[in-house]
C-alpha cells in the first residue's frame, strides 16, 4: 500500500510539475529528487520484505514434498538471488538486475503447475491402520 502511495505522490507531483509553464524553478527540480527517492526506497524495502514469505512458501513445499522438489527447490534460489540483489542495491551495489529473472520465472510457472497438475494429494492424506 505504501508503495502504491508513493507512485500516486510521483503522479501528482508530475502533473503539478507540467502545469509550470514557467522555468522549472530549483525547488522543483529538488522535489522531484526527494520525491523520486522516495519511491525508490519503499519499493526497494517492499521488495526486501516480499523475499520472506515467498522464501518461506517454497521451502515449506520443499518440506513437505507436494510438488517435485525442483519446483520448490528453485523457488528457493531464486528468492535468495532477490533478497541478494535487493539488498546490494540497498546499499548501493547492485549486481545486475538480471538476478530478478528467476523469481518472475518461478511466480509465473509456479501457478500452472497447480493449475494444471495441483498438490501432490497422496502425501496429505493420513495413514489408516
Amino acid at each position: 500500500m505504501i508503495d502504491n502511495y508513493s507512485v500516486v505522490s510521483m503522479l501528482a507531483f508530475s502533473k503539478a510539475f507540467i502545469k509550470d509553464t514557467n522555468e522549472i524553478s530549483n525547488s522543483l527540480k529538488m522535489m522531484s529528487t526527494v520525491i523520486y527517492q522516495k519511491h525508490l526506497w519503499t519499493h526497494y524495502f517492499y521488495l526486501l520484505i516480499s523475499c520472506f514469505p515467498v522464501f518461506i512458501l517454497y521451502v515449506t513445499l520443499f518440506v513437505s514434498k507436494l510438488t517435485p522438489r525442483a519446483l520448490p527447490g528453485f523457488g528457493i534460489i531464486a528468492a535468495l538471488l532477490m533478497f541478494i540483489e535487493i539488498l546490494a542495491t540497498i546499499f548501493g551495489k547492485g549486481i545486475s538486475s538480471n538476478m530478478m529473472l528467476p523469481i518472475g520465472l518461478i511466480q509465473l510457472i509456479f501457478p500452472f503447475w497447480l493449475l494444471f497438475k495441483g498438490l501432490n494429494s497422496s502425501k496429505g492424506k493420513p495413514r489408516t491402520t
